[in-house]
């Protein structure tokens, strides 16, 4: 695992004790991200978007392998967006 392109919140979350889970997560390609994007579908793994940043849901198995690809710049989980002003 290349902890250097793993965000703090998925850290966590990959750290967190609980059994094994799917992750959504954003993946942030280098500067070619249509040839490394199918490079995601030939991984096995079912991503959307479109540009430098994908999403995805990941095991942490998967986490460890993109995290090693050098076309993958950095890894974000992804959170619930709320409105303004909600708790």
């Amino acid at each position: 695992m290349n902890w250097s392109k793993v965000d703090a919140g998925l850290a966590s979350a990959l750290t967190d004790e609980g059994g094994p889970r799917r992750y959504a997560v954003f993946v942030h390609l280098a500067a070619d991200a249509d040839a490394d994007a199918d490079v995601l579908a030939d991984l096995g793994l079912e991503a959307s978007g479109e540009g430098r940043i994908r999403t995805a849901s990941v095991s942490a198995a998967e986490v460890d392998l993109l995290s090693d690809q050098e076309w993958v710049t950095r890894l974000t989980i992804s959170t619930t967006l709320r409105l303004a002003g909600e708790g």
